[in-house]
């Protein structure tokens, strides 16, 4: 039995991810910069690689993050993903919960760094228009927030919509941003809530739409999945599911999902699983296999439990399905953390040709994750710019940059070196650096 929380989704219009800042969060401490933006690098200049924004811009579909054990990839995710809880939920949740259950948490390895505040910014590209919002918090209050927009025009400049500084507020522009005066006059923000979700809460239209960006972020890690293929199912039938995990040669022929209520849940199973939550349900998934006979023949069908009598690999794979079908239906940004858990390489690389293909993704659907597998360094499948690193170094700092940026003597990453090697040698950063351990033998056991 797999237990999960029931949730409604909701995202307006297809949108995609240009640019994420974060500083001073867990390990990252001075500012570091994320970008789907694609260089003019010359591989891959087709369609399947690149959306094109304009004559000028293009955004990537997939990239990919590779580090060392505890080098702060998971972090980056953990920004984004703080990030998106607290533009939706600042109304409802207090910033010192935030800090109190460690999910927001500073640079810890510097003198002061836990009095200063982390910092947040993102560029998203809705609807033909570009949309630049941050702020930053500390442990008590928002100290600062902001809203730049430009519309995917040639010369068009970008503008302020709204600055903010502790609970100061100037609304520059009201024509486009007058669902702000009023709130901001009656004084309906909190010294710890954004007034970016506080209009969204009213409905404003501007803020409606940078909020509902938020929503379509994604994310799926192995100890905090999200139910997206369940609501997949129950929205629109095993379908779209099934026929992911039969590209997958799972042997898997047909399932069913039995939606088991709170109340009907064995006390044994609560217990073992140490949730107390009444808004969860318990859903039991059976997935059907074929039953030969000697000569190869079928001859009927076994229905396993997917919780019980199938690996972790299908299992993982089964969670994922669901947020690739709602990314690539709406247009949304899917983040995995540590994809290659369980998953063989060749299957890894087939979801990021799907989401590559213009066929599958027409809605410019992108695919951001951190992996060990390096088979996806070679032969070029990915660009220069499609692969990132994350390194920690003496101090506990994590550094943030793409192969493209790399340089060593002066000289960057050539598109005709394999990059797959070069990276088990080192040459890139971003690998463990292992020393010999140390065993008592003439100790007892």
């Amino acid at each position: 039995m797999i237990l999960c929380k029931a949730s409604v989704i909701f995202v307006l219009g297809e949108n995609m991810l240009v640019e994420f800042k974060v500083s001073n969060f867990r390990s990252f401490k001075g500012d570091t910069t994320f970008s789907m933006v694609a260089s003019s690098i010359k591989e891959h200049r087709d369609e399947d690689y690149l959306y094109e924004v304009n004559d000028k811009l293009s955004l990537l579909k997939v990239s990919v993050i590779y580090g060392a054990n505890a080098s702060g990839k998971s972090n980056l995710f953990k920004a984004m993903l703080f990030m998106k809880d607290f533009v939706l939920h600042s109304v409802e949740k207090r910033l010192v919960g935030y800090y109190h259950h460690h999910i927001l948490q500073p640079f810890r390895l510097s003198v002061g760094g836990e009095k200063r505040p982390a910092f947040f910014e993102v560029i998203f590209y809705i609807s033909d228009t570009f949309y630049r919002y941050g702020f930053g918090v500390d442990s008590k209050k928002v100290v600062s927030e902001w809203l730049f927009v430009r519309p995917n025009v040639p010369h068009k400049k970008e503008i302020c919509y709204f600055y903010r500084e502790l609970d100061n507020f100037e609304v520059l522009n009201k024509k486009y941003f007058k669902e702000s005066v009023d709130i901001v006059k009656k004084g309906k923000v909190r010294s710890d809530a954004l007034l970016l979700t506080t209009a969204a809460n009213f409905n404003g239209e501007v803020s409606l739409k940078v909020f509902s960006a938020f929503e379509s972020f994604y994310f799926l890690h192995r100890t905090f999945p999200f139910p997206l293929t369940f609501m997949e199912i129950e929205k629109n039938g095993t379908a779209d599911v099934l026929s992911f995990l039969r590209m997958a040669d799972l042997g898997i022929d047909d399932i069913r999902v039995q939606v088991v209520p709170w109340e009907k849940i064995p006390e044994e199973v609560k217990k073992s699983v140490g949730i107390t939550e009444k808004t969860l349900t318990g859903r039991i998934v059976r997935i059907s296999h074929k039953v030969y006979n000697e000569s190869g023949q079928a001859l009927g069908e076994v229905w396993f439990d997917l919780g019980v009598d199938e690996s972790e690999g299908t299992r993982l794979f089964f969670e994922m399905i669901g947020g690739v079908i709602v990314s690539l239906r709406r247009g949304a940004i899917l983040f995995v953390d540590e994809i290659d858990s369980s998953l063989h390489p060749l299957l890894v690389k087939k979801i990021c040709e799907i989401f590559l293909s213009k066929r599958f993704n027409p809605k410019g659907a992108q695919l951001i994750f951190t992996t060990h597998d390096v088979s996806l360094l070679r032969d070029s499948f990915l660009r220069r710019d499609q692969v990132w690193f994350v390194e920690k170094d003496n101090f506990g700092i994590s550094h943030l940059y793409s192969l493209l940026e790399f340089k060593k003597n002066g000289k960057k990453v050539r598109k005709d070196e394999s990059y797959e090697k070069g990276y088990l040698l080192g040459r890139y950063g971003a690998v463990p650096v292992l020393s010999e351990p140390k065993v008592s033998y003439d100790k007892e056991e």
